[in-house]
């Protein structure tokens, strides 16, 4: 209730005190007060609103004749809803969309009324008017309506300055309710759809709740006869407020996806004004033929990933009459750059203004940054990477719902941008300012993040495991593009080494059950690591010594394996290996020395390999790094110590080919066929390797007799190879002077 005290009265006027001041004349009618009270920028024919955004000829057929069929009750699946919501990615055409719906119905007279939000309006961009301004149509639209409310206001024309849902029950509801059992309203069938655009563009989120409570309860508390068409985004106190058990039987949901066919009513849309420019632009005889390029066009069509906007201010862009065309489209390719143009101003403002919108952006920036580079979107683990609780992913991208989407699959939910060019807008410093992603300083902020979170959480879980592979790519794929930075350096000198170690050697034997936790940190975590090290020791006073102490602890760690090696055969000869594999990798690939049956270890040393040195990978095609660690080690005295590669394990390793090449016939693994050159090449080139570093070994020399003995009582000359090998053997004997002709 209003007290006389906060009103003052000067003869026939009203000035009243309630935050703001409001004349009111109560001489003047009813429908006077309220007509001066509307927003008449929010009607779908205002002309503030000029040339307004609506659907090109022949496009948008399928989701409007869907709407069209709600209206006249033709869709089995909505017959029964009062509201349908319209919703999408920002620039989707969801305006486009509502205002053909509105000009449609109109035109049939079906149309009670309309409001347009724009949140750069400052009268469309609240809700103060917003039951005024429908008032004021129902009254035009439904003239049986327009004495009541006439009376209603003259009676109290504070009525206008009342809350939302008394001025919907005082100018819309009851009146309606008290004429529905009337003559007059009986025989009259009166427009029933109200449109209502881009109520997320009310810039008070807690009005964009209460008009829909006063949608609501108009439609379960008064039974109105009305449809209302809601378009906007699908912004987190709306989503919510739809989500109501009172909301569950009276609305359905129309989701602006790819069901519809966007990519088809692009290219109809691009293709229509692509025609009218060469057709009608005035510098049109300048324009190249064929224009545009079916390459080009279908860039567009790919970069609007369905929705209109980008294609929309695209042909904006194009078209104007100061430019030649063909040249202003190279400039949005990127094939030709012109100085001091602004190509997607529409969409940059829309995009700047949603992401002030956001409350803690900072922390949402650096998660969007991580996502563009690595691809990312299963949310627990970026959660877990960046020490966030359960579910704070979804509050702090919240605002960020008509751009980026977080969709369930399964039971997981992922993170998803929902614009191609909103990446484009982000790593754009002069279309983006305060939200620019620099690229150059996230890759050295995001690599010490996941460095430190690998140093400090357990891998205890599958659910861990999986954050964990996330932070170790990341590491391994941009560590190379990082800058000097003290965080940085902190991060990698305290990292603990061993621990991490022992802590994924654990899982992969007693969780995992598999190998992958150990061959991620043999082949691509210890290359990266010490390479990051190695390039920023030399720029801090603790480099040398930094540097000195990880590396011994990884020598520790290699040398306990290697005691366990050395001890079998066979994971001995795979320790020289390493060495042949580093000196002649471009000669012999690695996938032939595999396939020549080389490696058909027992399948328990297998296993014991895959948890400790993994020498035996399924291939090789980006381990060389850790090959060529493992060798710069293994030829180091003062590392490896008497684990070093001398002539007594080439010696065991030469033995070792030739015992294999002496066991039975000669077979290949992998069913491969005796005449199969390459793999027997490749055995020969590693028994010559090993020769040739050998000492001088009584078992061995017995080896390469016994071997040449053969050759030459079989005369075998398969493939062109047996002269080859006798050659090799012969020059290891007459190396130990053991007189061999």
């Amino acid at each position: 209730m209003t007290s006389i005290s906060h009103a003052i009265i000067n003869g026939g006027t009203f000035t009243h005190y309630n935050g703001q001041q409001t004349n009111i004349n109560v001489a003047e009618s009813g429908f006077t007060l309220l007509r001066k009270t509307v927003a008449h920028g929010a009607f779908h024919n205002s002309g503030e609103r000029f040339d307004p955004p609506r659907c090109h000829p022949n496009t948008r057929v399928a989701v409007i004749r869907k709407i069209k069929d709600w209206i006249l009750g033709q869709d089995p699946n909505t017959r029964n809803a009062y509201i349908v919501w319209l919703h999408g990615a920002a620039g989707a055409g969801k305006s486009a969309i509502a205002q053909s719906v509105a000009e449609l119905c109109y035109t049939e007279g079906r149309l009670a009324g309309s409001f347009f939000f724009g949140r750069s309006d400052p009268n469309r961009n609240h809700a103060r008017s917003f039951i005024a301004t429908l008032a004021y149509q129902i009254a035009l639209s439904i003239p049986v309506m327009r004495p009541e409310i006439n009376a209603i206001i003259e009676h109290n024309p504070l009525i206008l300055t009342h809350s939302l849902p008394d001025q919907f029950s005082a100018l819309i509801a009851r009146p309606l309710c008290d004429l529905s059992a009337s003559a007059a309203m009986q025989q009259f069938d009166f427009p029933n759809v109200i449109v209502i655009d881009g109520l997320d563009e009310c810039l008070d989120r807690r009005s964009q709740t209460e008009i829909l409570d006063v949608i609501v309860q108009g439609i379960t508390k008064y039974h109105l006869p009305f449809l209302f068409l809601v378009a906007c985004r699908p912004e987190m106190e709306i989503s919510q407020r739809f989500s109501s058990p009172d909301t569950t039987d009276i609305l359905t949901r129309l989701h602006l996806d790819r069901s519809y066919l966007p990519d088809h009513d692009i290219e109809l849309f691009l293709r229509d004004n692509f025609r009218d420019i060469v057709e009608t632009h005035p510098f049109r005889q300048h324009i190249p033929t064929p224009w545009p390029s079916e390459e080009n066009f279908q860039q567009i069509v790919r970069k609007s990933s369905g929705q209109f906007i980008y294609a929309s201010t695209v042909m904006k862009f194009v078209r104007s009459n100061r430019h030649q065309p063909h040249r202003r489209l190279d400039a949005i390719l990127s094939l030709r750059t012109e100085p001091g143009k602004q190509p997607f101003e529409e969409l940059d403002m829309l995009y700047l203004h949603i992401f002030c919108s956001v409350g803690s952006v900072q922390d949402v920036l650096p998660i969007i940054a991580f996502h563009l580079m690595t691809g990312a979107n299963f949310v627990k683990s970026i959660e877990q990477l960046f020490s966030l609780e359960s579910g704070e992913i979804a509050v702090l991208f919240c605002d960020l719902a008509s751009i980026i989407a977080l969709h369930k699959e399964g039971t997981g939910i992922y993170l998803k941008i929902l614009h191609a060019s909103l990446s484009d807008f982000l790593l754009d410093q002069a279309r983006s300012r305060q939200f620019y992603i620099d690229l150059k300083l996230h890759h050295t902020n995001l690599v010490t993040r996941c460095l430190r979170f690998l140093g400090d959480q357990a891998l205890t879980s599958a659910s861990t495991h999986a954050a964990h592979t996330l932070a170790l790519n990341f590491f391994v794929r941009h560590w190379d593009q990082c800058t000097q930075s003290a965080d940085l350096w902190g991060v990698i000198s305290s990292f603990p080494l061993l621990k991490f170690y022992m802590e994924r050697a654990s899982f992969a034997r007693y969780q995992q059950a598999d190998s992958s936790a150990i061959r991620h940190f043999n082949f691509y975590f210890l290359p990266s690591f010490f390479s990051l090290l190695k390039r920023m020791s030399p720029g801090h006073p603790d480099g040398e010594f930094v540097l000195q102490h990880h590396q011994s602890m990884i020598d520790s760690l290699i040398q306990t394996h290697l005691e366990v090696y050395y001890e079998d055969t066979q994971l001995s000869f795979l320790v020289c290996l390493v060495d042949f594999f580093v000196n002649n990798r471009a000669v012999t690939p690695y996938d032939v020395i595999r396939d020549s049956g080389l490696f058909e270890t027992d399948s328990d040393l297998r296993d014991d390999d895959y948890l400790a040195l993994t020498l035996l990978p399924d291939n090789s095609a980006d381990h060389w790094n850790y090959y060529e660690m493992l060798e710069e080690f293994l030829k180091d005295p003062h590392r490896s110590e008497i684990f070093s590669l001398d002539e007594r394990k080439y010696t065991s390793a030469a033995k070792f080919c030739l015992d294999h090449s002496e066991a039975g016939p000669l077979t290949l693994a992998g069913n491969h066929s005796v005449d199969d050159a390459n793999l027997l090449q490749a055995r020969l080139n590693c028994t010559e390797f090993f020769l040739q570093r050998a000492d001088l070994s009584v078992a061995l020399k017995d080896s390469c007799e016994k071997r040449l003995a053969r050759l030459e009582s079989e005369s075998l000359e398969p493939l062109g190879t047996a002269t080859r090998e006798k050659n090799v053997l012969r020059a290891y004997l007459m190396r130990k002077d053991v007189g061999i002709d």
